[in-house]
């Protein structure tokens, strides 16, 4: 082989070079292009990040509704008829019957309830009865249904004239009589439950409760059939003579509506004074005495209301038709002498622990911070007289002791503030003996200011003085110091 020449040389120096720059340009261009693709990566990454942040921000709100909406379907679901009450029913029905008087003579509906498996979360539940009966019993039966404390709602009814009369002369009809109700299901529907750590603590938030309350209860409305005098079946020749319906029966309307508002106010005060007694069973339950004192008094104050009214009106028989005596006596007397008792015979917390001494103390302590004496020997008053009766634990007891030093202190002060005290000016001298003139009278330090001695002057300085008031040292600063 020959040796290349120089010239070759160049020329293959420049070409491998060529070649060389090339190959790192490529690699170059191609480690740019993934660099880009990387950057654009890492942007659109920020930009879900940052909408994740803005889900995490959300989420205590979010967690919020949930729990409000939870409980609000717990409480209002309570209008539906739970499994138990769902295979009872036909016991109802039963009682309907009797009640009413009518011969139910076939029911369709629930025993092909449980053939399919259901995944709704509102499972509804259709019946068909067929009944024979009067008008009158027809009405009664249906009646039932409308208090019935369980949602059933009448989707149909047919009514067949007959001829036959019962015993008490009544014709006899034949009825069809179609119903729904429906059952809360709270595993069914498509939406996964989500479990929220602490979710019966977070409930008893005080603003999650407030949104509660704020949402108006599902509630079943009720009516009573009224008796009427001379109600004419309208399925009988009306050509056959009715009894007449005179002054008698218009007395009787008014008395009706007088005697149901009085049973309406006494069943809802009845209702609103069990509700106080759950809170205040609550607020036992938790030790907690500062807000015992407000709701144990209003129930009192509830209690001997109601006392004096239930009274009034067994006294004065306000409520006399029958079938209102007799609810009178199922939704307001029982229930109310039930709560009585029970809040008679109710356990009562013997121990009071440090924490409860703790966060009452602290209180007294900002009131006091506040020179707000008033509110000092209040709350020290409400929270002692609730735990009368109790035992204080050992360790809260120096905290007990503390509190009661505090309120006193705030006792004295607030008689040295009633005082009639004015004080005009002071006298300062570093070297010898200051003085003030309070009354109109110029006193020095160890003087009394008042006849009696009580109010005595410990010091005087630029901008307060000091006295001593039963015992107890008060500032009283000067004015415009």
């Amino acid at each position: 082989m020959g040796r290349f020449t120089e010239k070759q040389l160049t020329i293959m120096t420049i070409v491998v070079s060529v070649v060389i720059t090339g190959l790192f340009a490529a690699l170059i261009y191609k480690d740019l292009g993934a660099k880009s693709e990387e950057d654009q990566r890492i942007e659109s990454l920020k930009g879900r990040i940052q909408v994740c942040d803005r889900e995490i921000q959300r989420m205590p709100a979010r967690e919020q509704d949930v729990i409000v909406y939870r409980e609000i379907v717990k409480r209002d679901s309570a209008i539906l008829p739970d499994e138990s009450e769902i295979n009872e029913f036909i016991n109802v029905i039963g009682d309907f019957e009797k009640q009413s008087r009518v011969v139910v003579t076939q029911i369709q509906g629930l025993s092909r309830r449980g053939r399919s498996k259901r995944k709704e979360a509102i499972i509804k539940i259709p019946l068909k009865l067929k009944l024979r009966g009067s008008m009158d019993q027809f009405l009664k039966f249906v009646n039932s249904f409308e208090n019935y404390d369980r949602f059933v709602r009448i989707s149909a009814f047919q009514i067949t004239a007959g001829r036959g009369k019962d015993e008490d002369g009544n014709i006899q009809h034949e009825i069809t009589l179609e119903l729904e109700t429906y059952q809360y299901n709270p595993g069914g529907g498509e939406v996964v439950r989500v479990e929220i750590p602490n979710f019966e603590q977070l409930k008893q938030d005080i603003a999650i409760q407030k949104r509660i309350r704020q949402e108006k209860p599902a509630h079943i409305e009720k009516y009573l059939l009224k008796p009427r005098i001379g109600r004419r079946d309208p399925l009988v020749d009306p050509r056959e003579p009715a009894r007449q319906e005179g002054a008698d029966e218009a007395n009787q309307d008014e008395l009706w509506k007088r005697q149901i508002a009085i049973l309406d106010r006494l069943s809802m005060d009845v209702t609103l004074l069990r509700d106080d007694v759950r809170v205040e069973e609550k607020l036992r339950a938790e030790n907690n005495f500062i807000r015992i004192a407000s709701v144990s008094t209003a129930i009192d104050q509830r209690i001997a209301q109601l006392d004096f009214q239930i009274s009034k009106v067994l006294a004065e028989r306000s409520i006399s038709i029958p079938e209102l005596h007799e609810e009178f006596i199922a939704k307001v007397v029982k229930p109310y002498e039930e709560i009585k008792e029970k809040r008679k015979t109710a356990p009562e917390e013997i121990l009071v622990d440090r924490r409860q001494v703790f966060e009452m103390l602290q209180k007294l302590k900002e009131k006091f911070a506040a020179q707000d004496y008033k509110e000092v020997m209040n709350y020290y008053e409400g929270f002692m007289r609730l735990s009368q009766g109790r035992k204080f634990a050992e360790d809260a007891e120096p905290l007990r002791q503390e509190m009661e030093k505090l309120a006193a202190q705030a006792q004295v002060i607030s008689k040295f503030e009633s005082e009639p005290l004015e004080i005009q000016g002071v006298i300062i001298d570093e070297k010898h003996t200051s003085y003030a003139i309070i009354n109109k009278k110029i006193v020095s330090e160890g003087d009394n200011v008042d006849a009696d001695g009580k109010i005595k002057i410990r010091e005087i300085r630029v901008d307060a003085i000091e006295f001593i008031y039963e015992n107890v040292p008060i500032v009283k600063p000067l004015r415009g110091k």
